[in-house]
């Protein structure tokens, strides 16, 4: 266990990358950094994209989106994209752009998500 112990001590010190990403980049592969999985490349798409995302359409109002969003407040969407009239997509509106709309917005007039 000394053994090991000093020689790990000693490549510690010695190189300045580990055993592992040494073996590597003896083969040819240039590494910038020490050798590590990437969470990302683990995970589908499939597991980790929302699959029931709200949308608006453009004919409607701020207000109405507002409305939606305060009777669905368990929701956690904050990015709706908005559709015109054959379903193709012309934008997004952010939760924090509604709020902000509303309270920007002379005598509750609100006004269109495309606009």
């Amino acid at each position: 266990m000394v053994g090991a112990f000093v020689a790990y001590g000693f490549t510690v010190l010695t190189m300045k990358r580990s055993i592992l990403t040494e073996k590597i980049s003896r083969r040819g592969f240039h590494l910038s950094r020490e050798y590590a999985v990437d969470p990302l490349e683990i995970l589908f798409v499939r597991d980790v994209m929302r699959t029931n995302v709200r949308t608006v359409t453009s004919k409607g109002t701020v207000g109405d989106l507002a409305d939606f969003v305060h009777r669905h407040e368990n929701i956690s969407q904050r990015l709706f994209p908005v559709l015109d009239s054959n379903a193709h997509l012309i934008g997004v509106i952010t939760h924090k752009h509604i709020l902000d709309s509303l309270k920007s917005a002379p005598n509750g007039k609100h006004r269109r998500p495309d606009e």
